[in-house]
This record gives C-alpha cells, structure tokens and sequence, in this order.
C-alpha cells in the first residue's frame, strides 16, 4: 500500500507540473505579481469595511468575490496613491497604473480562480470587458490632451542609434551585451527568446550562421516547425557583425556548461538591460536620446526588436525586403489565412539577414562571404 500510495504521489506531482506548465514562466511570475497587490488591497480596512461580506474571521474568502469589489480594485489600481489606496512596500502607496496592468489583473484574477476551483461571477467577463472599453477610451482622451505619452510602450532604437551602442559595447570590451544586441537585432527577437538561445539551436550552412528557434510567442507549445533565420557578417563594420562577435564573445566567455546556452547564468536578460541602460546614460548616450526626443526611459530591451523590424521595412535600407518575409522571420502572426498560406523560404530569409546585418544595398558588398 506504501509502494501505491508513493507511486500515486508521483503521478499526481507530474500532474500538476505539468498542469502548470500550460502557462510560461514568465507570465506565471507576472499573474504572481498582480495576486500581491489584490491580496494587499483586500487586507486594507476601507475594503474589509466596504465589503464584510467577503470575509470570514477576518480572512478574505475568494469564493465571495463579487463583480461590484473587483471593479472597485481596478479603479484603485487606476487611481493610485492615497486615492487609490493600495500600500506599497514603503509606506507608501502604489502608483497609477495603465491599460495593459488592468487587463493583467484580470488574467491573473480568472487564473487564481481557476486553480483554487472557485467559479467566476456569472457577469465579471461582461462587466470588465465593458470597464477596459472605458479605460482605453479615457487613456485615449488622455493622450490627446497631453496629459499621457503620445505612444504606448518603448520607442524602437533606429538604426543610427543602434550602431552607436554596439560600438560603444565593443569598445567598453563588454563581449556578452555586445553579442546579446547583435543577435537580437538581427534575429528579430525578443530578449527573453536571445537569452535562451542554446549552441544546439546553431548551425553553419553555406555563408551564413543559421539560428533555429524551437519556441516563440506565437509557437509556445514548439509544435511548428522552427523558424531558420540566416545571419551574415559584415566585415566592413566591426561593430555590426554578429559573426567577429561571435567569435570574440566564446573565446572570451566560461565555458558553456549551463545546457549549452550561449548566454550561460542567471536572468541575463535584466544584465542586458543593465547594460543598455548603463551606455544610454552616459553624457554622449543621453545628448544622442535628446536629439531623438527621447529620454532613457523610453528606450528598453524590446526597442531593439522594435527598431530592426522598423529598419527593414521603412526604406532606410534602402528599398528593403518584403514584408511577408520580414514578419515571418520575426515571428510574428499574421492571420489564419495569411499563417496558412505565406510560408517561410530560405531564400527570403536571407535577403532579410543581409539587410539586417547592415550590408550596403546596390553595392557588390552586399554579397560579402565572411
């Protein structure tokens, strides 16, 4: 009985680890997050005051949630401050927060219900969809008047500013934030996609390092076939050329012993921030954002991504490659029939790497060997 009790055990803990895995890691982190902050705003005395019925020896029950209290915990989120009403970590109170906070805070509410088996209000989808309509149309107003930034999100780095970076990472010897910018660039990737990368996802084909990605956003569970994405070197930019930096980086780097990552250790993604942030606030870094228009804080990891894809589609590359093929290499969706029917070809793909790497367009360098 010992024996098929311990053997139960194991296959209920397989069950729910693999339960768990049905969302990423990260957004698992995220939906953590958010369960901290309602759980703050539901200990707070104007709540309990608020909404007795929701308690039971002083303890919140999630099963009494009401529709009416959550949307009062979204209009604290809102609202922010002493207004708003929510402590924070120092004696304080949290900040306002935006649309895409709200709509995570629901996700994460219907996720947290989900795994404690408690059932949803019978109207908190109709009534929050209703509340978020509300809450972009007010952000929306917003903007208009001033009052929030014109763009939601970071802004993407152009090329000029790119290049700058890369050549001061090169030059500061920093071989890991140097590498990690050039294959993010020129990969099209997310941050979190370049830190995963392992030597196993890399292959040498003719002129080019080809990257195959077993999993993106758009293919969480790996079951489409990855994405080959060609990247070339570029000998006449040292700065530009993901191959040297390459090259440079696994000479200089530990060995890889962490899985064969290319990027070995912790959240290498946050170091990568770090060092971005590092060069951009420098004197030279910040006067470069200025003539932009821009701040530090307008500039993040995703900008990198949000740059490259601008670059190769707007005609600063002079002409540029296809659009099908530029979202295809970046992995981005592109409907049910445009996903069904546009499939990704090497020879496409390897009009984008040259674009991407920087290569002179209408020059024989553009067909450089490395």
């Amino acid at each position: 009985a010992t024996g098929d009790q311990t053997t139960e055990d194991a296959h209920d803990a397989y069950t729910a680890q693999i339960e768990s895995m049905r969302l990423a890691e990260r957004t698992q982190e995220r939906y953590k997050t958010h369960w901290r902050v309602f759980d703050r705003y539901v200990q707070t005395e104007r709540v309990r005051e608020a909404h007795p019925e929701a308690y039971e020896n002083g303890v919140f029950q999630l099963s009494r949630l009401s529709t009416e209290m959550f949307l009062r915990f979204l209009s604290a989120r809102r609202l922010g401050g002493e207004v708003g009403g929510i402590p924070d970590d120092k004696g304080g109170f949290l900040k306002a927060v935006g649309l895409k906070s709200v709509g995570l805070d629901k996700s994460a509410l219907v996720e947290r219900l989900r795994q404690e088996g408690v059932a949803k209000p019978h109207d908190l989808d109709a009534r929050v969809k209703e509340y978020m309509r509300g809450v972009a149309r007010e952000d929306s107003n917003r903007r208009q008047t001033g009052e929030l930034r014109s763009r939601v999100g970071k802004d993407e780095m152009d090329f000029a500013l790119y290049r700058w970076v890369a050549s001061r990472f090169l030059e500061e010897g920093d071989t890991f934030a140097h590498l990690f910018l050039l294959l993010t660039w020129n990969l099209l990737n997310r941050a979190v996609n370049t830190k995963e990368m392992l030597y196993g996802h890399l292959l040498w084909k003719e002129d080019a390092l080809v990257v195959m990605l077993p999993k993106s956003k758009t293919n969480q569970a790996g079951t489409q076939r990855p994405v080959a994405k060609h990247v070339y070197a570029n000998p006449g930019a040292p700065a530009l050329c993901p191959i040297l930096a390459f090259g440079v980086h696994s000479l200089l780097a530990s060995s890889a012993g962490d899985r064969g990552k290319v990027f070995p250790g912790g959240d290498q993604q946050n170091r990568f921030s770090k060092a971005l942030d590092r060069v951009l606030l420098s004197d030279e870094g910040r006067s470069r954002l200025a003539a932009l228009g821009l701040t530090v804080a307008d500039i993040g990891t995703h900008s990198v991504r949000k740059g490259a894809s601008s670059y190769l589609l707007s005609g600063m590359a002079g002409g540029g490659p296809s659009v099908i093929a530029v979202l295809l290499r970046g992995e981005w969706t592109l409907g049910s029939v445009s996903d069904r029917y546009w499939k990704h070809q090497d020879a496409g793909d390897q009009y984008v790497g040259r674009f991407a790497v920087g290569l002179p367009f209408r020059e024989p360098h553009f067909g450089h060997l490395p």
